[in-house]
């Protein structure tokens, strides 16, 4: 039994990077519109640490270079109120630009404009230059946004509050649950209450406590840990 459960992916082989978790994505979200670009001129950014990709032909041989660094412009019409440009437009604007579609992907995230690299090159990042766009929709934030922590991770346990539950962590963990029942293993996902701020990080500190601060016999913790088992849904906590 334990108190928490992540899902972590990484590779191919070749370039050991995190991978398919959401965790792993290279974003910045902006703030909520809408927005005033009226002396907005473009957008620039750098993806990647500013490596170019090549596409090769069927020879093998470099045919097309794929720039890790680029200018969205305004064009006239881009807006229908540079004033008042909603986050849609903006989306749409972004991701119908060829050379930003090809290296990073807009999209709306709780209403705000929200951009991640496509995580194509050796290294994901993602900075934004300095514009008039990037002062009213990403307040001015111009550092460069790697994947943080040792394990970007989905976590798939539960939270005592289902409001801090990781929706994505959610179908992973349902989605494992199903492939252990498919095997012929009775998996459930029991949650203990853990409080990590007592102390309480993983199923042996709650035995630990049960045995010494509560005084215990073994075969009561045993039967109390059963029991959680046997009635726990997977997806809804159970507090002793």
């Amino acid at each position: 039994m334990f108190d928490h459960a992540y899902v972590f992916v990484h590779g191919p082989r070749a370039k050991r990077n995190p991978a398919l978790t959401t965790a792993a994505r290279v974003e910045i979200v902006g703030l909520g519109g809408p927005y005033d670009l009226s002396a907005a001129t473009g957008l620039n950014l750098v993806v990647d640490g500013g490596k170019d990709l090549f596409m090769k032909d069927a020879a093998g041989r470099d045919a097309e270079r794929i720039s890790a660094t680029i200018s969205v412009d305004v064009a006239d019409g881009t807006f229908g109120d540079t004033a008042a440009a909603t986050a849609t437009e903006i989306v749409d604007w972004l991701n119908g630009d060829a050379a930003f579609s090809a290296r990073a992907i807009a999209y709306l995230e709780e209403g705000a404009v929200a951009i991640r690299s496509r995580n194509l090159g050796d290294f994901f990042a993602l900075q934004l230059g300095s514009s008039a766009v990037n002062s009213a929709v990403f307040a001015d934030d111009t550092g460069v946004k790697v994947v943080g922590g040792y394990y970007p991770s989905n976590a798939i346990y539960l939270h005592s509050d289902p409001a801090d539950d990781d929706p994505i962590g959610r179908v992973w963990g349902a989605a494992i649950r199903e492939q252990l029942k498919g095997a012929g293993v009775d998996a459930r996902l029991v949650d203990l209450d853990l409080d990590s701020s007592v102390g309480l990080n993983d199923v042996g500190d709650f035995i630990t406590r049960e045995l010494i601060e509560n005084a215990r016999e073994p075969e009561g913790v045993r039967e109390s840990l059963l029991h959680a088992y046997q009635l726990a849904d997977p997806w809804q906590p159970f507090i002793f």
